[in-house]
């Protein structure tokens, strides 16, 4: 509608009617700049694109697009549950839509870089609805207890342990290769270097992975006497190459860390002979 006064069809008109695909839960709506998100069965849509489209459409422009189907197999299993929500924390520059697993017990949820758009998924988080407190995220868990995110690189008196699988790449050439050696490069602290998996030609089963905690040297701030102890040594460069099998036309590579110090990611190199098309 359109119009300054809904009482008189002189001063206010229909416009148009238009139909979006179905949204999911309470808290299915968020800012995104001038538009509005939505979080619907086709996954997180932009308002302004998908009343320029069809419905049956609208997943094509959606921000969750590189992740539609493990969200429509998701959606199709809990899409009635409480707790869906999609929530930005822009001190982080993250885009975090909440997912109920098994409803009010366990949720996940898949975040987003909103800087490069690559998402990935946080687990053992069980958080039934999230929020914003000036540039601070806190989540309300199950337990009916309010926790604060991100307060520090470890989770609660443990490690923090993720696994990392990439994207399949056949590294411009459709030839089988013999993959013989990886290359994790991080910055982390001296001499860490987790043993990496090779998966080949798209294979989808979950890859056997050997999780390797960091161990820091040294003793953290204010944690020990001062003049005392040996200071914790910084995040280095970690360059060190290690044996790696694998034979395909395409790989992936994948690890599994547990730290509570800060890792950064920046790449892997992978060695291999190039062999013929068969």
């Amino acid at each position: 509608y359109a119009g300054t006064d809904p009482s008189s069809s002189s001063t206010s008109a229909l416009v148009g009617i238009y139909k979006i695909p179905e949204p999911i839960g309470r808290r299915c709506l968020i800012n995104a700049g001038a538009d509005l998100g939505v979080l619907t069965s086709q996954g997180l849509v932009s308002l302004a694109q998908t009343l320029a489209t069809s419905s049956g459409a609208a997943g094509r422009s959606a921000f969750t697009d590189k992740i539609s189907g493990q969200f429509r197999k998701q959606y199709l299993a809990s899409g009635t549950a409480f707790g869906w929500q999609c929530i930005e924390y822009p001190k982080k520059n993250l885009l975090i839509v909440n997912v109920p697993l098994a409803e009010r017990t366990t949720q996940h949820q898949y975040v987003m870089n909103i800087n490069t758009g690559a998402w990935c998924r946080f687990t053992n988080i069980n958080a039934g609805c999230w929020s914003l407190l000036g540039d601070d995220l806190y989540f309300g868990g199950n337990d009916g207890i309010v926790y604060k995110f991100d307060v520090a690189n470890q989770d609660g008196d443990a490690n923090i342990t993720a696994v990392f699988q990439s994207a399949y790449s056949n590294f411009n050439s459709p030839r089988t290769k013999h993959f013989k050696m990886a290359r994790p490069i991080f910055n982390a602290p001296a001499g860490y270097n987790p043993p990496v998996t090779i998966q080949t030609d798209y294979d989808q089963s979950e890859p056997p992975i050997n999780t390797v905690a960091v161990q820091a040297g040294g003793t953290q701030w204010d944690e020990a006497q001062w003049d005392s102890f040996q200071w914790a040594g910084g995040a280095q460069p970690s360059l060190g190459w290690q044996g790696a099998s694998g034979v395909g036309r395409a790989a992936s590579i994948a690890f599994g860390i547990s730290a509570r110090e800060e890792l950064i990611y920046n790449g892997c190199d992978l060695g291999y002979e190039s062999g013929g098309y068969l």
